[in-house]
């Protein structure tokens, strides 16, 4: 094989490794969605079950619970495996948190009380939130520099895959039960096996390890890796990010009761248009 050859083999397999870590981390992701979305769509039967009324009052309060302890364990998680894929590597971190979220998802199934449903799921968010640092950061480092916000934009798409596959999922295994439901959660596992397998860590990462195993730094703790997204440098990029993201979630609420000018219609008796002649009498 010639020097030519070899350098063309080189980029292909290359490039292949590219799309490999790109299907991956968009699959992840979007899987990612599918789980977060399944207890809001189970959230009456499962909650009502557990605990043994279905007012609608407390299967609302319940699962205000249960859900904002899914949300609080995700942020949670988006930080903790942040700094983790900085350490152990971006594709080891994903397969991990695909794992987690997975596994508590389909666990979810096997609960038999409403805080023990909120712990498994709280869980599972933890893994949701993680998955995203560490997809993220694959991708922008394995992806070409031109093209990575299309890339990374992508796979934020993605995310809407998701709740598609989670409505048909609920669709097709709902009717069985919520527990069969949870339990169909669990598929992705089979993704983070394949991630495992096929997809390696990015030369970039491999390449930073490296120069800091010949130039030691000392050493942090996680409440300095986390509080260096604050740096001087940096500090407007972290607070234009974190208004972005709280806006975003804020207008996927929706329009709040008080919010804007309510419109009324009285529909109790017709009404007569100012351009209809009078009757007379």
């Amino acid at each position: 094989m010639t020097a030519l050859d070899q350098t063309v083999a080189g980029r292909r397999t290359e490039s292949s490794l590219v799309w490999l870590s790109f299907a991956s981390a968009c699959l992840a992701w979007m899987f990612d969605a599918m789980d977060l979305t399944l207890f809001t769509l189970v959230v009456f039967p499962s909650v009502s079950e557990l605990i043994g009324s279905t007012d609608p009052g407390a299967v609302a309060r319940t699962g205000g619970l249960i859900f904002a302890g899914k949300l609080l364990a995700w942020g949670i998680g988006g930080i903790a495996f942040g700094i983790m894929a900085d350490r152990v590597g971006r594709a080891k971190t994903m397969v991990i948190t695909v794992l987690i979220y997975s596994v508590f998802t389909g666990a979810s199934g096997l609960a038999q009380t409403w805080w023990q449903l909120l712990v498994l799921q709280a869980l599972a968010g933890a893994g949701i939130g993680g998955e995203w640092a560490a997809g993220a950061a694959l991708i922008a480092e394995t992806w070409p520099e031109r093209t990575r916000q299309r890339a990374l934009v992508t796979m934020q798409m993605c995310f809407a895959g998701g709740f598609f596959f989670a409505g048909l999922l609920n669709f097709v295994i709902g009717p069985t039960g919520w527990r069969w439901v949870f339990a169909a959660g669990a598929a992705p596992a089979v993704v983070a096996l394949a991630i495992r397998q096929f997809v390696p860590e990015p030369t970039r990462w491999i390449a930073a390890r490296r120069h800091d195993s010949f130039h030691p730094a000392p050493p942090r703790t996680v409440a300095q890796t986390f509080l260096a997204i604050f740096a001087p440098d940096i500090f407007h990029h972290t607070v234009v990010g974190v208004l972005i993201a709280a806006a975003d979630r804020d207008l996927a609420r929706g329009p709040r009761p008080g919010k804007g000018r309510d419109v009324k219609l009285d529909l109790s008796r017709p009404r007569r248009l100012k351009s209809e002649p009078s009757s007379v009498g």
